[in-house]
């Protein structure tokens, strides 16, 4: 057994905090945390240099926690009051000014939601599992409810993407669907378009609330129950679907392979192999030509709405894997690095 007298050297025992100090990972994303360490570990310290260690550990702990306590004051009201100011702006007419404090809050926004995030990551027992809740046993119905709200809330929360953005984007899609188009695809629904809508659906999927399904259309076509309204909305998605189906190729850029009748995927994929063993074997190709490959990583997700709404006037559509080959110079490369950036403020995906 040894025993010490710590009276002598200096060291006194601390009182016990509510909570264990915990370096908080969200600090990082700050400047402000750099200063706070810089500041306290640079001042000059009396005693060895075992003592002079543990008083700046202790210096730095005490000064990130009273910064922390002055920098990050509720964090969520904090995000709540900005969303008020945000759609209290996007209420009024726009000016300059205030296109440029919708895109500071909008900044604010994605730095604080950030921080919460890497929060939450780093109280998830991060070391099971790297960076997520992923491994960590919940059974509480409460626990449950959370992760699930919490997983939908975060697909189905806006981007708050600018009218300006989603104008830049929209304003190079060719409008595509004639006025004789748009006329075929209001006209009311003929009987036979019904009844091959209704023998082309899957008998059991799409039940309504009470569980009937297609196949009670198809066994008792003479009922027309209530509770059939999902298996409706089915039936009128797919009757305007079979009408489109005749002006897909018209619609459609001819660059995209996939989900037109007489296109195959497998065409730009080799067309895509191609090009790059042109840019590997090709002396010449070396030099001024670049391939990108693009993912949007929530592209079936998640996409904006008034986005949507826009872009499907102008009849654009996308792909959540787009590869573009082209002989670009440094500042064009720069310009297309722009336009996706754009793209991605202006829909909400994630590139």
């Amino acid at each position: 057994m040894i025993l010490v007298d710590m009276g002598s050297t200096g060291f006194q025992r601390q009182k016990p905090h509510k909570r264990q100090f915990k370096f908080e990972a969200k600090w990082l994303q700050s400047e402000g945390c750099r200063r706070v360490i810089q500041d306290n570990w640079t001042k000059e310290l009396d005693g060895d240099a075992h003592m002079v260690l543990w008083k700046k550990i202790q210096r730095c702990r005490v000064g990130l926690l009273r910064w922390n306590k002055e920098e990050f004051k509720r964090p969520r009201q904090v995000i709540k009051k900005l969303e008020e100011r945000y759609t209290q702006l996007e209420g009024e007419q726009l000016t300059e000014d205030k296109v440029k404090e919708l895109a500071k809050i909008r900044s604010m926004l994605a730095e604080n939601e950030t921080r919460e995030m890497i929060r939450w990551q780093q109280r998830s027992k991060e070391h099971r599992l790297a960076n997520g809740d992923d491994g960590v046993w919940r059974d509480k119905e409460e626990d449950i409810q959370s992760i699930l709200l919490q997983h939908f809330q975060s697909i189905f929360a806006s981007s708050r993407p600018l009218t300006a953005n989603i104008d830049e984007v929209v304003a190079t899609v060719p409008t595509r669907v004639t006025p004789e188009m748009n006329s075929q695809l209001a006209l009311s629904f003929t009987t036979l378009e019904v009844k091959q809508a209704t023998f082309g659906m899957f008998p059991f999927k799409l039940p309504g609330p009470d569980d009937m399904s297609p196949l009670t259309l198809l066994k008792f076509s003479e009922l027309r129950p209530i509770s059939l309204c999902n298996v409706i909305v089915k039936i009128t998605s797919k009757c305007i679907a079979n009408r489109l189906k005749d002006m897909m190729d018209d619609i459609v850029s001819p660059t995209q392979s996939a989900f037109i009748p007489g296109r195959l995927i497998t065409d730009n994929v080799l067309l895509a192999f191609e090009l790059n063993h042109f840019l590997k074997v090709s002396s010449w190709a070396k030099q001024g030509y670049v391939d990108l490959k693009l993912d949007m990583s929530i592209a079936y997700d998640r996409i904006e709405w008034p986005f949507l709404r826009r872009i499907l006037s102008r009849l654009g559509f996308q792909t959540d894997d787009t590869l573009l080959f082209c002989k670009a110079l440094d500042s064009q490369m720069e310009e297309i690095k722009r336009i996706l950036k754009r793209y991605a403020e202006a829909s909400g995906q994630i590139m």
